[in-house]
Formats: C-alpha cells, sequence, structure tokens
C-alpha cells in the first residue's frame, strides 16, 4: 500500500489523457515540426506536471485550455521547450572541433579575398543552452592566438526555437561541472567563476560574449531573415526528430544558407546520404556545400 501510495504522489495529476496529449502535439507540431513519440508520454507528462505546478492549475484539462485561449498565447513558448531535447555541453563530439581547426579554418583563411578583411560567420543552428556556440568562440579565439598573422575577424550566431534555453544562453551562466571537458587554462582564460549566492557557477567571458550573439529562430520559418550567407554551420542532433519531408525542408535551407566552399557539421547519428543536396561528403558527420 505504501508503495502505491509513493507511486500516486509522483505522478501528480494522473495519467496524461491520450486526447489532450495528441492536442498538445499537434500544437508543438504546428510551431516547430518537432512531435512526442507514444512511448515518451510518460516523459512528456513529467514535464507537463512541472508546468502545472508552476501556473498552480490542478489539471491537464485546464492546462490544455488554457494554451489554446487568447490568454495563454504565450504559453506556447514553454511547450515548445518542453518538447525539443536540450542535451548539450562544452566540446560535445570533440573530434568535430579538432577538425575544424586543423582542416576547416585553414581552408576558410586560405580562400579569403586577401583584399578584404572579411569576418567568418559562424552559425550554431540548434544552440540550446549555448554551450556549442561558445565552444565554437572558444575554437576561434584560440585558433587566432596560435596564428596571430592570419588577420580575419568572426561572428558566431547561437538560434534556437526554444525561447526558454535562448535566455538561459545569453546570460552565458553554467555549473562548474560543466566545464569538465575543458583544461584548467581554458577555463581560467574562458570564464568566470562566482561568489557567494553565485558559488559553484561559472559565467562566460567578455572576450567569449564579444563575439557570440543568441536569437530565437524556427527552422520552419520560409526566411530566416539572413544577410549574410555562413562559412560554417553546425546542425547536430535535430534532424532526427523531424519526418522525411520536413527534414528535406530543413536541410534544403540550412543549404541555402551556406556559403559555397562552406562547411555543414551534423551529429554522429545523422547521415545526408539519402538527400538530394548541393554538399560533398568530407567526413563521417562534415559536408562542404558545392
Amino acid at each position: 500500500m505504501g508503495a502505491a501510495k509513493k507511486i500516486n504522489r509522483d505522478i501528480g495529476f494522473g495519467p496524461l489523457p491520450d486526447k489532450i496529449f495528441d492536442k498538445l502535439n499537434q500544437l508543438a507540431y504546428q510551431h516547430c515540426g518537432v512531435t512526442i513519440k507514444s512511448d515518451k508520454k510518460f516523459l512528456f507528462q513529467t514535464r507537463i506536471n512541472r508546468r502545472l505546478r508552476d501556473l498552480k492549475f490542478s489539471s491537464y484539462e485546464q492546462y490544455c485550455g488554457y494554451i489554446f485561449s487568447a490568454e495563454g498565447k504565450d504559453e506556447v513558448k514553454y511547450l515548445i521547450d518542453v518538447v525539443t531535447t536540450h542535451t548539450t555541453y562544452f566540446f560535445r563530439e570533440a573530434n568535430q572541433f579538432e577538425f575544424l581547426t586543423s582542416d576547416v579554418i585553414p581552408e576558410l583563411v586560405s580562400n579569403m579575398d586577401k583584399t578584404q578583411n572579411r569576418k567568418l560567420n559562424i552559425w550554431s543552428s540548434a544552440c540550446s543552452t549555448g554551450e556549442e556556440a561558445y565552444t565554437l568562440s572558444i575554437v576561434f579565439n584560440e585558433y587566432l592566438k596560435e596564428n596571430p598573422n592570419v588577420g580575419f575577424n568572426y561572428n558566431i550566431l547561437g538560434t534556437d526555437v526554444s525561447e526558454v534555453v535562448v535566455e538561459q544562453a545569453q546570460r552565458g551562466i553554467y555549473p562548474i561541472e560543466s566545464l569538465k571537458p575543458l583544461d584548467i587554462e581554458m577555463k581560467r582564460k574562458y570564464f568566470m567563476r562566482g561568489k557567494g549566492k553565485a558559488s559553484g557557477y561559472v559565467k562566460t567571458s567578455p572576450e567569449l560574449q564579444m563575439n557570440t550573439k543568441f536569437k530565437t529562430l524556427n527552422f520552419f520559418q520560409k526566411n530566416f531573415g539572413f544577410e549574410n550567407k555562413f562559412d560554417v554551420i553546425f546542425c547536430r542532433n535535430v534532424i532526427i526528430y523531424f519526418n522525411r519531408e520536413d527534414q528535406i525542408k530543413v536541410l534544403n535551407r540550412l543549404c541555402d544558407n551556406l556559403r559555397k566552399g562552406g562547411y555543414l557539421f551534423m551529429g554522429h547519428t545523422e547521415s545526408l546520404a539519402n538527400f538530394d543536396l548541393p554538399v560533398e561528403r568530407i567526413g563521417p558527420t562534415v559536408y562542404r556545400r558545392l
């Protein structure tokens, strides 16, 4: 009996009705192209429960009525945060950043017009809480320090469909534990340790933030609104959450915003082999725009 009561308390609001699950799933798809599969329903329910508690709602029905009302129109941003995955960390899939340093940056620099002080434009297209974008900033900073005579500047843009995680990325504050992949010198150069109530956290340095900007962006916008094309795009572990038709749309839009000769980095579980795209495969997860 005791165990049964504990399970009931953990569930909180009881099982999420299929009808409401389907309605919320459809709403999320309309806004960001992501749907939660039925085998992930309990995880979705757990996350929704937290939101119900935050809003002091007593039932899923009350929440569903709210999010579809004029009063709750801004709630969609929290639903998007619930259905999207935010697993990320500094120097995730480190071999890609090593390849970026050893091969990609030197090639891009060598192909620059020597008469112009051109900037390299880099896009972390599903940046989540910002670790990938700041990792890119570290990589480019380090390259410039080790090669002081190459003479280029860079801009890094991090975007995500979730306003919630973009706000976190803009703050640039992380638990100290998240810096484990970095050596002591990197931590010292690029992060400031918090004190007092902020003890246990670090903040990205002004040097990193100077060239790294963030904004919300939905892959299903017809026009991303970029003035310039990108030299490097990271789009890792994202398209696996879309259906085939939407994958084609998103990948073509990415290629449209990639400069000829620019590089597209995908996640290790993603392949572009079965897509008709204007890119050539350079490595297992790296492609160059034709």
